[in-house]
């Protein structure tokens, strides 16, 4: 069975939750690129951050995954990604005059405060092994269908996310290098990023929107995949 790697942004750079069979391995690592230096030899590494970036307006993608997330209540965390143009730049004024004269849109401070992860995994934008994926659309696919979830950040949460990880299979490790550097809810994130990207290498995935056409500027199709 194919190595697999889910990845989620964290405070302290990024959590991997490696699968392969019944072996779940998970690890904090500081930059993107340790990450894939870690796990040179999996087949699929999903990221819950923008792979493939626009030149003008919003993506179609962020729109369509809000859309399926609709009746869950948790659209609002699939935030609009800025053109190619405004993720370049290091300033918060620079990077809203882009965003606005690229997407007729300013961007907020917590959507700026992603850029510098965002640029950092659009350094491998043209690695066809690193594909974006959103969390809360994949525990939306695992569950069968988009329901109203407890927050991930309560206790509540947290279970129900790790019942849905069990009941595919995934059990979560309870302790790993960094474990106490990083929140549950990233952990629980990357474990559901990597259950993802397994549908991905099995060509099983689903896409939003599902039929792309938005290419980024190496070419590849602009999608968030579950």
């Amino acid at each position: 069975m194919s190595l697999v790697v889910g990845v989620d942004g964290c405070a302290v750079g990024w959590v991997a939750v490696a699968w392969q069979g019944a072996h779940v391995e998970a690890r904090v690592y500081e930059t993107f690129d340790a990450v894939m230096a870690a796990w040179a030899e999996a087949a699929v590494v999903g990221v819950d951050m923008p792979v493939g970036l626009v030149a003008r307006g919003p993506r179609t993608a962020d729109a369509a995954a809000r859309a399926y997330l609709a009746g869950s209540g948790r659209s609002a965390s699939v935030f609009s990604v800025p053109p190619r143009r405004a993720v370049a730049a290091t300033t918060y004024a620079e990077a809203c005059r882009r965003a606005l004269a690229d997407s007729g849109k300013q961007i907020s401070q917590q959507s700026f405060r992603l850029f510098a992860k965002i640029r950092e995994v659009d350094a491998h934008v043209a690695d066809p092994r690193v594909v974006e994926v959103h969390p809360e659309c994949s525990f939306a696919t695992m569950a069968g269908a988009p329901t109203r979830r407890a927050n991930k950040k309560t206790w509540a949460g947290a279970a129900v996310r790790r019942q849905l990880l069990a009941a595919a299979g995934l059990e979560v490790p309870g302790e790993f290098p960094g474990a106490d550097r990083v929140g549950l809810d990233d952990v629980l994130d990357a474990a559901a990023v990597a259950w993802s990207a397994r549908r991905v290498a099995r060509g099983e995935a689903r896409a939003f929107p599902a039929v792309p056409a938005e290419r980024d500027a190496c070419g590849r199709l602009v999608q968030i995949l579950a």
